[in-house]
């Protein structure tokens, strides 16, 4: 029946694209390879985990910019003799960093980080804030001071 036919141009498209991706280039270092994070963000803490199997702490270099700009750079080298004319690879190679903006509320001078078991952890202590109340604001003129009532403003 037609099935049949239209299940083995599957399998032979199938073995079309997997010849075509076994010629493909291993991805250089120019190759745009975003770094895949999680992030959880509690009350007094953000916690940011990115997978870097394979990886050693000196592949790898966190850091923090001026303007709250975290960025993890890593990069995994091609070790010598790995690579001959009959080998395929598809890991990717090479250097990848992620940079994410650390909310106002992050204390970056408490970062701390651990690289386990494949996986980089980042925990960034958030400041302590005080709990969000009314201010009265005195407002003074010829007739003697005066006071409202405003919300506070929207935290970020």
């Amino acid at each position: 029946m037609g099935m049949g036919i239209g299940l083995e141009g599957a399998f032979r498209d199938f073995e079309k694209i997997m010849n075509a991706f076994k010629e493909t280039e291993v991805p250089t270092e120019r190759a745009a390879f975003r770094l895949p994070i999680d992030l959880q963000q509690e009350d007094k803490r953000i916690t940011i985990s990115a997978d870097l199997p394979g990886l050693k702490k000196s592949d790898v270099k966190v850091e923090v910019s001026p303007e709250g700009v975290l960025t993890i750079t890593a990069e995994r080298k091609e070790e010598a003799g790995q690579r001959s004319s009959r080998s395929f690879g598809e890991r990717f190679r090479g250097r990848f960093r992620r940079s994410v903006r650390l909310p106002k509320s992050a204390a970056p001078e408490g970062i701390t980080a651990k690289l386990e078991d494949g996986v980089l952890t980042l925990v960034v202590p958030k400041l302590e804030t005080e709990s969000p109340e009314n201010r009265i604001i005195n407002i003074g003129d010829d007739s003697g001071p005066a006071s409202m009532e405003f919300p506070p403003s929207p935290a970020e």
